[in-house]
């Protein structure tokens, strides 16, 4: 069925998920499931500690573990389902649009091929599809389970300590906002290392194939020159690409630790006044290290490219 190109972006992405809407839900499915058990297990641990361990209900307490534990082992079985069933989806998605994008280039003119290099758009067809498919299987899945757990947390850390939360729900803002402007100086470069891929490509593509003409005429120097030519202007945009990657990554590991040190020097400040205890506090850094993980994966997500 011939697709109507004209819709928005997100109407044309949804209309190659919808033939592998049942791999879709189940990878949903089992990505809430994945959510739940992290959200469950700091609150559960609290009041264990809270009410059984005080008690000296020891016998409890080692049930409630072991069922903590199965949770832990189906969440393992869960997740390794997400990951075949969602990159098989990927791979049809990716072989959907690819069948496309090569059926639309045959019904182009001359001239379009005229002025683009063969070599460009074989990486058209082949790696720029591969963030794609990415995103056909993590989009979707990153945001549904991670505005669970943000969210979820949040609701539960209120009801523990509402002062605490107010510190994390402040320091939130800035962690993403950091995240996503780093995460587009690291878009930028990367799309400057797909221009670079396409023009290497196209370097190989017309060495190969003039390699007759080229060994008749005696041309080999200056194809290897053009080639090195675009060798070294990839491996620069590659080079710049991984400086933004890393000042990304250390950024935000900076910020996800800043949060850390904020709610244990908030949380033993109101201890020392008798506001918090142990317990709350040890479930405050718990869940900390449970929604810290999906803002890295949200940021991810929203600044796609």
């Amino acid at each position: 069925m011939k697709k109507d190109y004209s819709r928005s972006k997100l109407a044309i992405f949804a209309s190659y998920i919808v033939p592998h809407r049942k791999a879709f839900a189940i990878d949903m499915a089992l990505s809430v499931g994945i959510a739940v058990v992290d959200l469950i297990f700091p609150y559960v641990s609290r009041w264990s500690m809270r009410n059984l361990l005080p008690e000296g209900i020891f016998r409890t307490f080692f049930v409630v573990m072991a069922i903590m534990f199965a949770a832990y082992i189906l969440r393992a079985v869960c997740q390794y389902f997400v990951t075949v069933i969602g990159h098989r989806m990927g791979t049809l998605v990716e072989a959907d649009m690819r069948r496309d994008v090569f059926t639309h280039m045959q019904s182009l003119s001359y001239s379009f091929f005229d002025r683009n290099r063969t070599g460009v758009l074989l990486a058209r067809v082949t790696n720029d599809l591969f963030e794609i498919v990415e995103l056909a299987h993590h989009g979707p899945e990153n945001i549904l389970t991670c505005s669970i757990t943000i969210i979820g947390a949040l609701v539960i850390l209120l009801t523990i300590n509402p002062l605490l939360t107010m510190v994390l729900i402040i320091m939130l803002p800035a962690c993403v906002i950091f995240g996503m402007r780093q995460r587009l100086n690291m878009q930028a470069a990367n799309r400057e290392v797909k221009k670079r891929t396409g023009e290497i490509n196209a370097a190989i593509e017309s060495g190969i194939s003039g390699i007759r003409t080229s060994k008749a005429f005696a041309n080999e120097e200056a194809e290897d020159a053009k080639f090195d030519e675009a060798n070294e202007a990839f491996k620069a945009s590659k080079v710049s690409f991984y400086r933004a990657m890393g000042l990304f990554n250390a950024g935000v590991e900076a910020t996800v630790g800043l949060m850390q040190v904020a709610v244990i020097s908030t949380g033993g400040f109101l201890i020392m006044r008798g506001q918090m205890n142990y317990v709350d506090l040890v479930t405050f850094t718990l869940y900390v290290s449970t929604f810290t993980a999906p803002i890295r994966k949200l940021i991810l997500s929203a600044s796609w490219n």
